[in-house]
């Protein structure tokens, strides 16, 4: 009874093992990570750039003529300095910018802190606002970054979500027990 009941455990044991090994391996749909945040990236040369974003707006939306805080973080992956020259959106009239270098090996925030950079997407212009005469939350428009020596990019960068925006209202069905 003793060698059966071992026998059957460890059936189950190598049962589980088995199983459990079913989502491992390159072709897991778990082998490739995605980013768990809301801002765009992208990559030129050595430059990483990380969670590129739109600051949401304070009034439901940009509209035509206004500016836009732009936050992200630059990594520089590479053994050679480099400094962002420029940043451009053909939706704004101009960007401005503060210097912005970063160190081989460093990572730099952007628009992240009021002692750091910052980059300022000014004057909304017409043609991206369109129809609906604003930049809403979860709209994005292209923004290129352009580095001394790593190149430049061009992204599609999303305008962020507000806090408002994630807040639903949820009422119980009428005759619902509230759970009183």
């Amino acid at each position: 009874m003793n060698a059966r009941r071992i026998g059957l455990g460890i059936v189950a044991i190598g049962a589980t093992l088995l199983m459990s090994a079913c989502a491992a391996g390159q072709h897991a749909m778990t082998s490739e990570e995605i980013a768990g945040i809301d801002g765009q990236t992208a990559d030129v040369g050595q430059i990483a750039l990380r969670d590129i974003v739109i600051a949401p707006p304070t009034g439901g939306s940009y509209g035509i003529g206004t500016d836009a805080p732009l936050t992200f973080v630059v990594v520089n992956n590479g053994t050679t300095d480099d400094q962002l020259r420029s940043i451009s959106s053909t939706a704004f009239s101009s960007v401005t910018q503060t210097s912005i270098a970063v160190q081989s090996g460093q990572a730099v925030q952007v628009g992240m802190s009021a002692s750091g950079p910052t980059a300022l997407l000014r004057g909304l212009t017409a043609e991206a606002a369109g129809e609906d005469k604003g930049l809403f939350p979860g709209e994005s428009i292209p923004v290129t970054f352009t580095f001394q020596r790593a190149g430049s990019v061009t992204t599609q960068v999303p305008v962020a979500l507000s806090q408002d925006g994630l807040r639903a209202t949820v009422t119980a069905p009428a005759g619902a027990d509230s759970g009183e």
